[in-house]
């Protein structure tokens, strides 16, 4: 079997304070391993999350050695992201469920992953050209492409939001553009031609936003909404309002 030993940047430990305490050669133990590995490689950088119970630590004293060899030993080392974490009032089992999402926080910290989109447009410049430039940076630091979240279940920070937000701030041009977006990312949602037919109705583009409207009531039909009428009387007022 091939060893890829740099498959993964991120490695995550989980109730294992005697595991990496054990080895796979005599006398050697998974720390051992871990430093030399560094040593090794001095320009890759990683990460490594270790989380272990209180609990198991009281019960015994060698787990609380390993562990404070591992911080000693692995912490010195500038190109390692390590965090070892003690969680109260956990057991063996149980303490899972905390560590994972510890360990998720600290790959994809939630302060960046859950980017604040009024914040974005609210800096110099054109609201998605803000919001792109975000994601491009994450997705270059990450290395795989990250886009922003077209729609979120009653959350703010997505495009859906920030199409009534950059209406009721009057930039309404603005809207359009992130609208457009959102349709991009969701072709096929009755929602992104409404608020499309929105932003340009708000921008006083008329005939484009019968025109998103009238795809909007297409896709209710095909899908037997019941929300029918009001589209459509919604597309008859645009269409009184080109007149």
């Amino acid at each position: 079997m091939e060893i890829i030993p740099d498959l993964f940047d991120s490695h995550i430990l989980v109730a294992a304070a005697d595991i990496f305490g054990m080895g796979s050669e005599p006398d050697k133990t998974f720390i051992d391993a871990f430093e030399a590995s560094l040593v090794a490689a001095p320009s890759r950088t990683a990460k490594l999350y270790v989380g272990v119970a209180d609990s198991d630590i009281e019960k015994r004293a060698d787990y609380r050695t390993n562990l404070d060899q591992l911080t000693e030993r692995l912490g010195r080392f500038e190109h390692l992201d390590l965090k070892v974490e003690v969680v109260p009032n956990a057991d063996h089992y149980a303490v899972f469920i905390k560590t994972v999402l510890s360990a998720l926080d600290q790959n994809f910290p939630f302060e960046r992953w859950s980017s604040r989109y009024r914040d974005l447009v609210a800096q110099p410049g054109d609201a998605l050209e803000n919001i792109d430039r975000y994601y491009q940076r994450l997705s270059q630091e990450y290395g795989f492409k990250i886009l922003p979240r077209a729609d979120r279940w009653n959350n703010v920070n997505c495009l859906r939001f920030m199409i009534r937000h950059l209406i009721q701030e009057g930039r309404t041009h603005e809207s359009v553009l992130v609208a457009k977006r959102r349709v991009e990312y969701r072709p096929k949602a009755l929602a992104s031609y409404t608020g499309l037919a929105d932003a340009y109705e708000a921008d006083r583009q008329i005939s484009a936003a019968i025109k998103a409207q009238s795809k909007a009531v297409e896709l209710a039909k095909a899908e037997r909404r019941n929300d029918i009428a009001q589209l459509e009387d919604h597309l008859k007022s645009l269409s009184e309002a080109q007149k």
